[in-house]
Order: C-alpha cells, then structure tokens, then sequence
C-alpha cells in the first residue's frame, strides 16, 4: 500500500532561493511563481512559460519532459504566430517545470 500525503504547499509562500549570477526582477520572479502555481496543477512532465502574467505555453502529459518543452515552445510560437507578433512569446519569458530535466544545461 502506498500513501502521498496531499500537497498543500503555496508557491507564494515557498522559501525561493537565487542561484544565478542576475537575479530575477520583481516581475520575473510574480511570472514564475504564476508559473510554479500553474505547472503544480499540470499532468505530469509539465512545462510552463509565462511571461507579463500570462500563460504562453503549456506542454504536458508526455514520456520524456524534453518533448514537452518542445510542445510548449511550439504552442508558444504558434499562437505568437496567429496573433501576428515578430518575435516568439517564449523570450523574454520564465519557464517552470514540476520536476527536474535529466540532464545538464548545455
């Protein structure tokens, strides 16, 4: 038998810690706690990019977390695309995820 408490934590609430060289501004840092509260209540492999406090891009639900990057970045330039903007909504914008990736930044 296993049992998982609930997870009832606030992402408001939770102690962020900065470990880049540039911390992020006040608006960064509300973007990726939407961010966080939005990916929390994803399917599994979640990946969110928010960016101005909205939603961009929303890849979920798949076996490999990468290939859910890939469909929010996609999703993300498909509707830059439809709203008629130069440059993709993913710039410029936070990401988070309800996990860690499998490897290093490169």
């Amino acid at each position: 038998l296993l049992v998982q408490g609930r997870d009832n934590a606030v992402v408001d609430d939770l102690d962020l810690k900065v470990v880049t060289r540039r911390a992020p501004t006040p608006a960064e840092m509300a973007d990726l706690k939407l961010a966080f509260r939005i990916a929390k209540h994803v399917k599994s492999n979640a990946i969110v990019y928010v960016r101005d406090g909205a939603t961009v891009g929303i890849g979920a639900g798949q076996m490999s977390r990468v290939d859910s990057s890939r469909i929010a970045a996609r999703k993300a330039l498909d509707a830059a695309e439809a709203a008629g903007l130069a440059e993709p909504l993913t710039k410029n914008s936070v990401v988070a995820s309800d996990a860690f990736f499998p490897f290093a930044d490169g």
